[in-house]
């Protein structure tokens, strides 16, 4: 029984966050009858989100060290952590991951010699 307990909180959180928000928006003066709508883009975007965070985090990091190099450094630094841990979660190969890191290294700095 406190397994079905502990479920039903897990999977009620989110609903009721939507329904707070309805709340709100309702209080407001505003209609809003896409909730359900929003709760689905807003978990794609997320699971999007992480999915390419490796890859876009390469290509932020070496446009940041093209305009400001200490910046760049310190992100150079976040995208080598990220990478890390997706090999560490067990998400990635260790050979993806550095493809994937190389191929974004290469595309921001492709894109500033472009600019």
């Amino acid at each position: 029984m406190t397994f079905l307990v502990q479920q039903t909180l897990i999977y009620a959180v989110p609903l009721m966050i939507v329904a707070l928000a309805g709340v709100f928006a309702e209080r407001s003066g505003i209609i809003n009858l896409a909730l359900e709508g929003i709760m689905i883009f807003g978990a794609f975007i997320g699971v999007l989100f992480v999915r390419l965070m490796q890859g876009s985090a390469a290509v932020l990091a070496a446009v940041w060290c093209y305009f400001y190099p200490a910046a760049g450094a310190c992100m150079v630094v976040v995208a080598l952590l990220i990478c890390a841990l997706r090999v560490l979660a067990g998400a990635h190969y260790v050979r993806d991951v550095a493809a994937g890191a190389l191929l974004g290294f290469a595309l921001g700095a492709a894109g500033m010699w472009l600019l």
